[in-house]
């Protein structure tokens, strides 16, 4: 108590007259209000401080603020919120026999574990592209426009496929002898597959690419505008546990067992997807591809491969999936190059129009200053704009 009194009678700065004596005032009930709170507090109380201006009559060697005395807060107890860990957040929308694990096999046939130079610690991006045995055209309008890329020593791609006919399996051997580019699992490759197709990209990351900091899942009938990706990436670079991309809010469930897109309801009873990133592009840092693939592999199985994967199984491991406005992923107008500059990925692209576009985004900041009343300017193309 002797203390206590040396710290207020510190805080009588030169004052006079009225002001003197309301300083007196208040630093009386001051005093009696520290008295009541030691008498009263438990032994079990945490100590805090309480905190007064100084005046401008102060010293100045004094702060902005100083202590006028340590009190006990009674049963002040610090109680941090608790945040489910994701293994504990159940997924009991899903009803099947077959869990994901169940149909997928890690390995490869043609695992091409030398693309990713030191593990991939000199990437910025590994591009990781779907295609079908067939889609040999696809392919070579890749490489002959924006997979061009892959010449940079900061960026691979790949094209990846599951197991097929015996003719198709020479197409992809001779491929992966010519280019170097091919990356084939074991499990058989057609549409319902695509959800393991997904999930053998996870594996070969962990397995052949785990340094690299991104990774852009994409499919063979798209435009990446690979400049403004990286450019994109730079902004990214200090992210983590994070994947970008179009994102779906509030879809529902197809039930038109016509569409491609079916889903039973006994399969998936819940009215709403959560929210998820279009499969055709979705960017992601590596760090996500362990605890993905370890949770999707003990989930129930569902032939959407961005529904279960990045939504179903995203959300449940609470992973951020952030909308971006250039992850276009539908078809844009071709002829509007400044449309074109703006659109990091466009779906739907023919042979043909790979050659188009690429020209077009090659001579697009030039194109786009020709047109200072364009919707998508040149400001607009150095800033993306994050939903």
């Amino acid at each position: 108590m002797k203390e206590s009194g040396m710290h207020l009678n510190s805080l009588a700065c030169s004052l006079s007259g009225t002001k003197k004596i309301l300083l007196a005032i208040v630093l009386v009930h001051c005093f009696i209000f520290n008295v009541i709170y030691f008498a009263t507090s438990s032994k079990n109380g945490s100590i805090s401080s309480i905190f007064i201006p100084c005046g401008t009559d102060c010293s100045s060697s004094q702060t902005n603020f100083r202590v006028l005395h340590n009190i006990i807060l009674k049963d002040a107890k610090y109680t941090p919120a608790k945040i489910p860990k994701p293994e504990a957040m159940s997924i009991n929308f899903l009803k099947g026999k077959q869990k994901v694990g169940d149909l997928y096999e890690s390995s490869f046939q043609i695992p091409n574990e030398d693309l990713c130079y030191r593990n991939g610690t000199e990437l910025k991006v590994l591009i990781l592209i779907t295609s079908k045995p067939n889609h040999e055209k696809h392919r070579q309008g890749i490489r002959l426009t924006w997979g061009h890329f892959s010449a940079r020593k900061d960026v691979a791609i790949a094209f990846v496929f599951g197991n097929s006919t015996l003719e198709n399996q020479k197409i992809l051997d001779k491929e992966s002898d010519i280019y170097e580019d091919i990356i084939q699992g074991t499990f058989m490759d057609n549409y319902p597959n695509v959800t393991l197709k997904t999930v053998s990209m996870l594996d070969w990351v962990l397995k052949y690419c785990s340094d690299v900091p991104f990774v852009l899942k994409t499919d063979d009938d798209m435009f990446i505008n690979v400049p403004l990706l990286l450019s994109f990436i730079d902004r990214k670079s200090n992210e983590s546990m994070v994947m970008y991309g179009r994102l779906g809010h509030h879809w529902t469930p197809n039930r038109n067992k016509k569409s491609k897109y079916f889903v039973d309801e006994k399969s998936y009873t819940a009215k709403y997807y959560p929210d998820f990133l279009s499969g055709p592009a979705y960017l992601f840092t590596s760090d996500i591809s362990e605890i993905l693939l370890e949770k999707t592999l003990n989930t129930i199985f569902l032939p959407l491969e961005d529904v279960l994967i990045n939504g179903i199984v995203g959300e449940s491991l609470m992973i951020k999936r952030i909308g971006v406005s250039p992850f276009q992923n539908m078809k844009v107008k071709i002829s509007d190059t400044c449309e074109l500059m703006w659109s990091l990925s466009i779906h739907g692209i023919t042979y043909e129009e790979q050659f188009d576009i690429h020209k077009r985004t090659l001579n697009g900041k030039a194109d786009c200053k020709k047109k200072p009343n364009s919707s998508y300017s040149i400001l607009k193309l150095s800033n993306l704009v994050i939903l």
